[in-house]
């Protein structure tokens, strides 16, 4: 006699047992954790394809070198002086060549879960819920792909610490914490809430939106006034979009959801899922709302003052207001190395002020005599154009040799 031998309850992993957990209506929690993981794996994967692919299409192209030199001269040398590395121009505008196609993933798997849950948002079908549901797990697989390479790179590369200082680690974690942390229980209990479908899409959205139009207008130059314009538009838009999507239908959602658990009476959600909510609303405002709101005000002053220069105005006085209005431009959609520089420096109270010690330093010397506003400035010029001084330093220059004429009058 043979003994009795039980079935296997382990689950083989193929595409048509992926579809058919995907629209499973009363999906496990580990089923639906197979979905995740697999998701992780296909962003990786599609990840390092577009990375492969879109690499050789712009290395060195002129329109992202010039995009890549604006960023250099307008904020990112110091934002990596400001975080204690050291790197060249040369090899700063190589690192965001490389790092570029990087960018258009997250915007491709950002529209890809936000497409997911647009037929829920829509009522179009009868498989709304599933296909939203499927959005989210997407962004989870997406998140923790994320959060192991922001891992990896901390803790096992040598720059690791440099690169993603603690600060800005603890950001991070604070982003990926909502999805991650509540996505698979939220399916599981509240699968058919629109409320939840809203959420899901509207973050996704808003975030490719975001970063959609601040990677186009990295490409324009705001000296020219049909690109200036096209700056203004866009950055409006974006900031609309943000306003709606991250601040006040945000907290209606929110509340909803909250109203929505108080009533169901389900205590471990509204424990663990209120602080989690409020501590994103929190990110909403203090990362994404107020600074970009700041900037945007900033860039609108600078642009008006840009456009209002007389024709007449003296060399000193355009090049500061050029100097002034790129800077702002940067600042707009800042959100790598120049934000988190600031926000460490504010936190820390150690903000940088060797280096402009150190590029005065690097300035003619003015002459004991003669017109010195005219000869020092010959002098600067003479050191741009032999390369000793690069563009924003020449500006800056020029700018405080102008504010010594006026105390000297």
């Amino acid at each position: 006699l043979h003994p009795h031998v039980a079935p296997s309850t382990t689950m083989t992993i193929s595409p048509s047992t992926l579809i058919d957990l995907a629209f499973k209506e009363d999906a496990t929690a580990s089923e639906l954790l197979t979905i995740v993981l697999t998701f992780s794996i296909f962003w990786a994967i599609i990840f390092k394809i577009l990375s492969i692919i879109l690499l050789p299409l712009v290395y060195n192209k002129p329109w992202l070198r010039a995009s890549a030199d604006r960023e250099w001269e307008n904020g990112a040398k110091e934002g990596i002086k400001q975080l204690g590395l050291s790197c060249t121009k040369e090899e700063f505008i190589l690192f965001f060549i490389s790092t570029w196609p990087n960018t258009q993933a997250i915007i491709v798997q950002h529209f890809v879960g936000g497409a997911l849950c647009l037929p829920a948002i829509l009522q179009l079908s009868s498989i709304n819920s599933s296909l939203a549901c499927l959005g989210i797990l997407s962004e989870m697989g997406w998140e923790i792909y994320d959060t192991l390479k922001i891992i990896y790179k901390r803790n096992f590369t040598p720059t690791g610490k440099a690169e993603v200082p603690g600060f800005m680690f603890a950001i991070m974690m604070i982003h990926h914490s909502l999805t991650t942390g509540l996505g698979i229980p939220t399916i599981l209990h509240y699968r058919h809430l629109p409320t939840l479908h809203w959420i899901c899409f509207e973050l996704q959205f808003a975030a490719a939106v975001a970063l959609s139009i601040g990677e186009y207008t990295k490409l324009l130059d705001v000296t020219k006034p049909h690109q200036l314009r096209q700056f203004q538009v866009l950055t409006g838009v974006a900031f609309v979009v943000m306003l709606i999507t991250r601040g006040f239908h945000w907290l209606y959602l929110i509340g909803q959801f909250m109203l929505v658990w108080y009533r169901d009476e389900a205590w471990v959600f509204l424990g663990v899922g209120a602080p989690l909510l409020l501590l994103f609303s929190f990110f909403n405002y203090a990362f994404c709302l107020a600074p970009m709101w700041a900037r945007w005000m900033k860039f609108r002053k600078m642009s008006v003052e840009y456009e209002s220069l007389p024709k007449d105005v003296c060399a000193v006085e355009k090049s500061k207001s050029v100097r002034k209005l790129q800077v702002a431009a940067v600042d707009v959609f800042s959100s790598g190395v120049v934000m988190d520089a600031d926000k460490i420096s504010l936190l820390l109270g150690s903000a940088n002020r060797k280096e402009r010690v150190e590029r005065r330093k690097t300035m003619p010397a003015v002459p004991a005599s003669g017109n010195k506003v005219e000869s020092t400035a010959k002098v600067a010029t003479s050191m741009y154009l032999k390369k000793s001084l690069n563009c924003g330093e020449f500006y800056d220059f020029l700018a405080e040799l102008e504010k010594d004429e006026k105390k000297d009058r």
